[in-house]
């Protein structure tokens, strides 16, 4: 069973967060974060074809609703990790930077080993942001691999409390558009992959952040990858799909 830690008032706002972990001491004592904002409301109505969704009238808010229900998913497969919820993510981390206000952001401190984030795009992405710590690269990667990203609640909270970080795909892709797609196939994957990680291993010790600044070019020294749908290579590393299988989505 769970206690929550810290919660937010009766009003829900941008600055609302939910910190939450087991009763009792497990082997996953890393955090687990999502945040429960969207750039888009539910839409009126959702099609599903071959297992990819989006939303006929708007996006579907996959991103992050389904780092939320991924987080579910861990929970019944029986692992225990702790657990924070944000408000206000897509307009500037709002709700993880008030955590870093209160006494939570000590708790983590005191109690997490690292902090893991379920807000990326595509299938097995790993976003490291400017963390270079080598023991949670060796955790998750592979079956993951390393790309680039901006920002998410994760590197909020990993790199003020100086702990490792890192955000994995959840499975939606063109999020903040209204061709938001969400990818059940790519979404189950992702899950596998962290079932498989954390289901033996732990407790961790404390992984510190490592904070480096990443010059730009090292972006484009990255090897490339392929098409997470058809395999054709890919020559832009920021890239998931080829230019036939993007032109051919619903």
């Amino acid at each position: 069973s769970y206690q929550i830690l810290a919660a937010p008032p009766r009003r829900y706002s941008d600055e609302s967060f939910l910190l939450a972990a087991p009763r009792r001491k497990t082997n996953q004592n890393f955090v687990l974060t999502a945040h429960v904002d969207t750039v888009y409301p539910q839409p009126r109505c959702i099609e599903r074809i071959n297992g990819i969704w989006r939303g006929i009238d708007s996006g579907i808010g996959s991103d992050d609703r389904a780092g939320v229900a991924m987080i579910w998913a861990i929970l019944d497969a029986g692992l225990q990790p702790q657990i924070a919820l944000f408000a206000g993510e897509e307009i500037g981390c709002i709700g993880s930077e008030a955590l870093l206000d209160s006494t939570a952001a000590d708790w983590i401190s005191e109690n997490s080993a690292f902090i893991i984030g379920l807000d990326r795009e595509g299938r097995h992405d790993a976003v490291f942001y400017e963390c270079d710590s080598k023991p949670l690269r060796d955790l998750l990667c592979p079956p993951y691999r390393e790309s680039f990203g901006s920002y998410t609640d994760c590197r909020i909270l990993g790199e003020a409390l100086d702990l490792a970080h890192a955000n994995l795909s959840v499975g939606y892709w063109k999020n903040h558009t209204t061709g938001e797609l969400f990818f059940s196939k790519w979404w189950r994957a992702s899950l596998k992959h962290i079932l498989k990680i954390f289901r033996n291993q732990g407790p961790f010790p404390q992984m510190a952040a490592d904070l480096y600044r990443r010059p730009l070019s090292a972006f484009w020294d990255y090897p490339r990858q392929n098409c997470l749908w058809c395999g054709e290579i890919l020559n832009n590393p920021v890239l998931a799909l080829c230019e036939d299988c993007t032109n051919s989505l619903p």
